[in-house]
């Protein structure tokens, strides 16, 4: 950009001195035409007219030129940053899907070691029934744990109601004040455009006066009568009277149309305020039905958790006899559950290393991303603050080099006065006093309303970088509060997987003491059996809860892209408002003190 920048303005400095040597030639050429000394001034100020229009549209068209640049290596540099995370979570994906591939292998071969435990427990007979008095308590039991799971859904529900009442309600507060806000905005930008209304009407009513007053004193030096002079100089009343009607519903009409921008600009702020909060609404919808499944999926394992220890306690209480050969086969069963039991802790390892190594990466490049975002915001103000002082040192030289040609061609006209020189030596006085003070008037107006621009553009510069940090901070809370959850999930299905182990364990040290009997090594079989079933049970549901936390990390991280996307097209068309208002400002000043040096003239 610094680049850039240079080249700009070392092309503005070249077409500045074509101008002032095209200017130098043409008044040379006026100068040796034989012509009168009024006609040179009015043919030399029009030459210089017409130069200074083709010097404005050629800087207009650098300036434009620079701008079209700039958007699109900005466009570019957001294009590539955008494509560097796209491929970074693609490579995630890819490593949570390898883990997927290795979980369903592992599925596969337990699949099959349990259809032949099943084939060899087919060939068995059936348990005995001897255990009624024991299966009506744990009947009973079951009906307690559920009417107590029941309630803990029901508070469960209450809480979750109040909390998503309780996020609705700050939402809708901080709607409320983003919308207040805005009608500050709109009202100081009102004010503004009326200070600025009113101020110039002041500048057009002074420089009505002062024509008048210059047209009152020339008519007073004319030899007419007293009769011819007032009917002339009312006249000129009635004409300037009028110009500076028209002047005054020009900036009328203008003010009105500003002020009708302004307030359509605040409408489609606020529904683009309106849309963002609902999609926030409709984005944590979403993630309390996932946190609701997950807790009712959770519900449901446990539950399966608990039938199966209740099969083997009811299973291992009906051992008696054992075979040889089957407690071989069920040593085998045995290491095919520790197999699955460890093939699940790796994964669950595995995958949860995955995520919190994501997870840092997600960070590292938020926070790259907020720092490239202050770093571009500081560039852009300083950018912004230099082009301002460049126009204001430009438009102050233009100022002087205009307040010198007009003395110098007053200073002509009461040369050619006749009249003694101590008379032209005090009108000249007079005229570069006068000269000199509207001269510093005109600068000291300039210099406040460069001064109010600099202000604004440093409160929006600072206003920018705060809602920034605002919304980073607000991101960074909600992916906050998400790992929270997945924390909690984690750790209620890593009690779970160990409350399998220790009752699975229980039931093998009885089975253990109770190997005699061969009737029940059958049943010690299907124990097992529902073993295996249990712990591919708890491996589903661990990838049931590996993806939808995967899910709910892309989501988040797209919504995030899209967020800070449309952060920075608003902040771009902001930009670009500003920007045209600055323009139009300055060519308003620059028109202005034209049209007061033509009614000079």
């Amino acid at each position: 950009k610094s680049k850039h920048l240079d080249d700009l303005r070392s092309k503005e400095q070249r077409e500045t001195e074509r101008f002032q040597k095209q200017l130098k030639a043409i008044q040379a050429e006026i100068e040796r035409e034989n012509l009168k000394e009024l006609d040179k001034r009015a043919k030399l100020l029009e030459a210089e007219r017409k130069a200074r229009a083709n010097l404005d549209a050629k800087l207009q068209t650098l300036q434009s030129s620079f701008d079209q640049t700039m958007e699109a290596e900005m466009a570019e540099s957001r294009k590539q940053a955008i494509e560097a995370k796209h491929r970074s979570v693609l490579s995630q994906l890819d490593s949570l899907r390898r883990v997927e591939s290795k979980l369903s292998a592992k599925t596969t071969d337990l699949e099959l070691q349990a259809w032949e435990a099943q084939q060899e427990t087919e060939e068995m007979r059936t348990v005995i029934e001897e255990l009624h008095i024991r299966l009506q308590e744990k009947d009973d039991e079951i009906k307690l744990a559920k009417q107590a799971e029941k309630e803990a859904l029901t508070l469960s529900q209450k809480h979750r109601k109040r909390a998503k009442a309780y996020l609705n309600q700050k939402m809708e507060q901080a709607l409320q004040l983003d919308r207040s806000e805005l009608r500050h905005q709109l009202d100081a930008s009102k004010d503004q455009r009326m200070n600025k209304h009113l101020a110039a009407e002041q500048s057009a009513r002074e420089s009505h006066q002062e024509h008048l007053e210059a047209m009152r004193i020339r008519i007073e030096k004319e030899s007419l009568s007293e009769i011819e002079k007032r009917d002339k100089l009312l006249q000129i009343e009635r004409k300037s009277k009028a110009d500076l009607d028209v002047q005054l519903q020009r900036l009328q009409s203008k003010l009105r149309m500003a002020l009708e921008v302004d307030k359509k600009e605040a409408t489609v702020q606020d529904y683009a305020l309106s849309l963002k909060y609902r999609e926030l609404s409709s984005l944590v919808e979403t993630l309390h039905q996932d946190k609701a499944s997950l807790e009712t999926k959770l519900r449901e394992l446990t539950r399966n958790s608990e039938t199966a220890s209740l099969e083997a306690q009811r299973t291992s209480d009906g051992l008696r006899f054992e075979n040889e050969h089957l407690r071989q086969k069920l040593s085998n069963k045995t290491s095919a559950v520790e197999s699955l039991k460890q093939a699940v802790e790796d994964a669950v390892g595995e995958t949860e290393k995955r995520l919190e190594e994501a997870h840092t990466a997600l960070d590292l490049k938020m926070k790259t991303a907020i720092l490239h975002e202050r770093e571009r915001i500081s560039r852009e103000y300083e950018a912004k603050q230099q082009s301002l002082i460049d126009d204001q040192k430009a438009a102050e030289d233009r100022a002087r080099q205009i307040s010198l040609e007009q003395l110098s061609a007053l200073r002509a006209e009461i040369e050619e006065e006749k009249i003694d020189a101590i008379t032209k030596r005090e009108k000249l006085v007079a005229i570069e006093k006068s000269s000199k003070q509207e001269l510093e008037r005109k600068l000291q107006r300039m210099r406040e309303q460069f001064k109010g621009a600099l202000d604004m553009e440093q409160k929006d510069a600072q206003r920018k970088q705060a809602d920034a940090d605002k919304r980073h901070a607000e991101t960074s809370r909600d992916m906050s509060k998400i790992l929270r959850e997945k924390s909690e999930l984690q750790a209620k299905l890593g009690a779970l997987v160990k409350s399998s182990e220790k009752r699975i364990a229980d039931a093998e040290k009885e089975i253990t003491t109770l190997r005699l009997e061969l009737r029940n090594v059958r049943i010690e079989l299907k124990s097992h059996k529902k073993q295996i079933e249990q712990g591919e049970e708890v491996k589903q549901g661990v990838l049931l809860a590996e993806k939808a936390i995967q899910k709910q990390q892309e989501e988040k991280f797209k919504q995030s892209l899209r967020i800070m996307q449309t952060e920075r097209e608003q902040y771009l068309k902001d930009h670009e408002r500003a920007k045209a208002k600055h323009i139009q400002d300055h060519r308003i000043a620059e028109q202005a003190a034209k049209d007061s040096y033509q009614t000079k003239l």
